[in-house]
């Protein structure tokens, strides 16, 4: 079985992955780089906004996020909205679901963040 989500649902659980598991990925030698005036821009525009509001405001307008593998500089990979829709997809139905019913963790947030980062889980 296979779900297709929409727009709507992908960026929802790609807030609620990042939300849940920037932190975790670190751990792999992994952070997200982006443009500094960009975000402190788009944050004093927002009201109350955390970390993870501006990120996906910031792609939902045509921004990318550079996920830096400071172990492999070749590693580096840009990410874009357009690549959290066609890429959420290829995310376990299961991580999905977790997600979905409010039942899940660091892992499924681990899973969709590198399903939408690399198109595949390479760690753990």
């Amino acid at each position: 079985m296979k779900i297709t989500l929409t727009k709507k649902e992908s960026r929802e659980i790609f807030h609620t992955a990042m939300c849940n598991g920037l932190d975790w990925v670190s751990s792999y030698g992994l952070y997200l780089e982006y443009n500094r005036v960009r975000y402190k821009s788009t944050a004093n525009i927002m009201k109350s906004p955390c970390h993870e509001d501006v990120l996906l405001f910031m792609l939902e307008n045509g921004e990318t996020l550079t996920v830096v593998d400071e172990e492999d500089e070749d590693g580096n990979v840009e990410i874009t909205i357009d690549k959290v829709y066609d890429r959420m997809n290829n995310v376990p139905i299961e991580n999905l679901l977790n997600i979905i019913n409010e039942r899940d963790d660091v892992i499924d947030a681990d899973v969709v963040l590198q399903t939408v980062f690399f198109n595949e889980v390479i760690y753990g």
